[in-house]
């Protein structure tokens, strides 16, 4: 019995640790979010509000909102987005909705790489 409290004690710690480290990756100066561009890997990474797809050619940057109600997105490791709230689908590449309710595609984000850094401003979002 001891052990299955201290099990479902750690699980959640363990959840928060990831995050930890997720934030550590982007740091905010003024209205820009700057990630080390090594610390984005290859495919599909989520990013405190940003999605970002890496692929050898391009990075493309989108909201991590779902267009439907706003929930955040996450991704299924098939180059596709997910909103766990009601089901949306979107396309990791394009971020078109591949399965409803949300209706817009989501938002494309502005970036720039600036001195080894992906530097995303953070006013429009």
């Amino acid at each position: 019995m001891i052990r299955f409290i201290g099990w479902i004690i750690a699980i959640p710690l363990v959840g928060l640790a990831g995050q930890v480290v997720k934030r550590e990756k982007t740091r905010r100066v003024n209205n820009e979010v700057r990630i080390l561009l090594t610390d984005i890997p290859a495919g599909i990474s989520i990013l405190g509000e940003y999605c970002i797809n890496r692929t050898p050619g391009e990075i493309l940057v989108f909201s991590s909102k779902c267009t439907h109600l706003g929930c955040r997105i996450n991704s299924t490791g098939d180059n596709r987005l997910l909103c766990r709230c009601h089901g949306s689908e979107f396309d990791g590449g394009t971020g078109a909705v591949l399965k409803g309710p949300a209706g817009k595609p989501l938002s494309r984000v502005s970036y720039k790489k600036e001195d080894g850094y992906l530097v995303i401003n953070d006013s429009g979002i």
